[in-house]
């Protein structure tokens, strides 16, 4: 067995919770629909540079403002000046398709002995379509940035999530889209991988042992 292997078994052994980020690994968000909806002058990248960066949508997913502000806030910085607050949160709501196809078969093929958890800078209106679409009822524990009142990569997000589980931060294992978070997660000590759709997070965690084998 190589090095790299008996590392990935060895993690395999030492993990006892996965952690899933939402969007863009187990949940699908289709920017370029949304925008095309809105006539939004601005490209899928550049929207997601917005979410990431924007005071007003930092606030929102935090839980700190509410949604007619948020509406505001992006109609103004995003220049869409002739929607209504209510036109645009509709549209923004349906940002988020739902999950993917495979990734309900991804979770039910993890070993039965992991604890499965969530952590998604998740704001209230997307939570909510999710809740309706069962989302909620694939985790043990559901940790989101606008009923926390924090958000990643802040490194006290993850310290809130692991003294909520109460396990070594070597246990957990941490799947996100964004390095950046990803980085954060591996600060505290965590096992943390970059994925990107239900395929690549299902490679990762066959590499190391995390599968059923029944």
């Amino acid at each position: 067995m190589s090095t790299q292997a008996l590392g990935d078994t060895v993690a395999g052994r030492a993990t006892r919770v996965v952690i899933f980020d939402l969007g863009g690994v187990l949940i699908d968000l289709r920017s370029a629909d949304f925008l095309a909806s809105l006539e939004a002058p601005l490209s899928p990248e550049a929207w997601r540079r917005w979410m990431l960066t924007a005071p007003v949508a930092r606030r929102w997913e935090r839980g700190a403002c509410s949604a007619q502000e948020f509406a505001r806030g992006a109609r103004r910085d995003l220049d869409l000046p002739d929607l209504d607050d209510a036109t645009f949160l509709d549209a923004f709501t349906r940002w988020v398709a739902g999950p993917y196809p495979e990734s309900r078969g991804l979770l039910a093929a993890l070993r039965p002995d992991l604890v499965l958890a969530c952590l998604s800078n998740c704001n209230a209106l997307h939570w909510r379509r999710l809740c309706g679409l069962g989302v909620d009822t694939w985790f043990a524990h559901r940790f989101l940035s606008h009923e926390l009142h924090l958000a990643k990569p802040d490194l006290q997000v993850y310290r809130e999530v692991q003294a909520h589980v109460g396990c070594a931060a070597g246990s957990l294992l941490f799947l996100d889209d964004n390095e950046v978070n990803v980085h954060a997660a591996r600060e505290l000590g965590w096992q943390a991988e970059v994925v990107r759709g239900p395929g690549e997070a299902r490679a990762c965690l066959a590499s190391r042992g995390l599968l059923r084998t029944d």
